[in-house]
């Protein structure tokens, strides 16, 4: 039976929380994530990545906490960037699940004092027969799991059938150079230390914003508040954050145009005015409570920033 339109709202409203959860922790995966639409299928047994969404089924949505779903969402964003879409091998089967390990031991990298995996699935974040957990490659997995055949032992909760479709959409990399040119040299960018040089990766800036759905407004008049606007394109969205940030740091004792310029980001999605405002927090030492003095943004952080608390 189809779902309902509140039964859709409720699972849309669990997976928007989760990703917020991703982007509050990591600018690169959360900035990353953002590019891509989440979705809720009746006719996935799981969750699948295309390329352009992230599906999941409403079976999973109901098994799993909201820790438990910003972890796939972290499983599939960390596939994107090891480029394991493009790579292939005789045993699939082998395969799917060597991408999956490597994954997992990313994100324990990440998270070691926290990681619990996801709900009844087994993914292994070392390799079988190691003692201990170190980084290690889809290879040096695929060659482990083929030896000793101990595919059978495990239960991976990512479907990778589309993949065909996400290789070709994720071919040119541009989702991932344009999250490294929002958080480049960002304090706030949180990767596993074997990910960290990412984010040292040089960068055409006039090329990475290239070929956008919509005309970027103008980043003058919105700190002039004659720009109300609000582009709907997630590449211009992307964009216009990048030149509103680099913006605020020139005029950032400017309380009438930092105002309007917050005025301006309230009328946004909310996770863009998020990724937004956090950066704005990080424009300067103590820069967080300059913010505080203007009631857009005392209002947003008192209503929608609780996600910011212990982080900022």
């Amino acid at each position: 039976m189809a779902l309902s339109k509140e039964e859709l709202r409720e699972y849309f409203i669990k997976l928007c929380h989760a990703r917020n959860r991703v982007i509050f922790e990591s600018s690169l995966l959360g900035i990353l994530l953002v590019q891509f639409k989440l979705a809720v299928d009746e006719n996935c047994d799981t969750v699948y990545f295309d390329g352009e969404r992230i599906a999941f089924s409403p079976k999973l949505l109901d098994e799993l906490e909201l820790d438990e779903i910003s972890h796939v969402l972290v499983h599939e964003m960390l596939h994107y960037i090891k480029g394991h879409f493009s790579i292939e091998r005789k045993e699939r089967a082998i395969l799917d699940l060597a991408c999956d390990m490597e994954v997992e031991s990313l994100i324990y990298e990440l998270n070691s004092h926290c990681y619990h995996g996801v709900g009844g699935y087994v993914i292994p974040y070392k390799l079988p027969g190691s003692r201990y957990v170190s980084a290690f490659s889809v290879d040096d997995a695929y060659d482990t799991l083929k030896s000793q055949k101990e595919i059978a032992l495990y239960k991976s909760f990512d479907n990778h059938s589309k993949w065909e479709n996400a290789k070709k959409s994720c071919q040119s990399q541009i989702h991932m150079k344009r999250a490294i040119a929002l958080v480049h040299k960002s304090p706030f960018t949180k990767l596993p230390p074997s990910l960290e040089s990412l984010c040292d990766m040089e960068l055409d800036t006039c090329d990475i914003w290239e070929g956008l759905s919509e005309p970027v407004p103008s980043v003058e008049e919105i700190f002039e508040g004659n720009c109300k606007a609000v582009p709907k394109s997630l590449d211009t969205l992307l964009a216009l954050i990048y030149q509103m940030v680099q913006y605020a740091k020139e005029c950032r004792h400017d309380l009438r145009k930092i105002s309007n310029s917050v005025s301006y980001a309230c009328g946004m999605r909310a996770d863009f005015a998020s990724i937004l405002f956090r950066d704005y927090c990080y424009i300067e030492k103590g820069y967080k409570d300059f913010l505080m003095k203007i009631p857009d943004f005392y209002k947003w952080f008192s209503t929608r920033g609780a996600h910011f608390n212990g982080i900022i």
